[in-house]
């Protein structure tokens, strides 16, 4: 794999961010870690984060994607979250916008 900025790794799963925005998963894919639809659909990801079953993505314009388990809502990111600069998680909480 080539041109990667950055990694995120927790649980069983890992990933990678690509210079271009791109989204790779890999691991465990229960709980569809690896949602192929979703990810080929980020292709403006700026940050990325793993928890114990879920993933997210800050994406360029500021909003979040999240996908997996979706224990304690940790995947219900609010409709109006935006203008969201920087994100963090906990193992298994919800996303942690800045």
């Amino acid at each position: 794999m080539n041109d990667v900025v950055a990694i995120a790794a927790e649980g069983e799963h890992s990933l990678a961010l690509k210079a271009d925005g791109t989204v790779v998963s890999w691991g465990y894919d229960g709980y569809n870690l690896q949602d192929n639809l979703l990810l080929a659909s980020i292709n403006d990801a700026v940050a990325i984060t793993a928890g114990a079953q879920f993933s997210t993505a800050l994406k360029s314009n500021g909003t979040v994607v999240a996908w997996g388990r979706n224990y304690q809502n940790s995947t219900a990111i609010p409709a109006d979250l935006t203008d969201v600069v920087d994100i963090d998680c906990l193992l298994y909480t919800s996303p942690s916008p800045r």
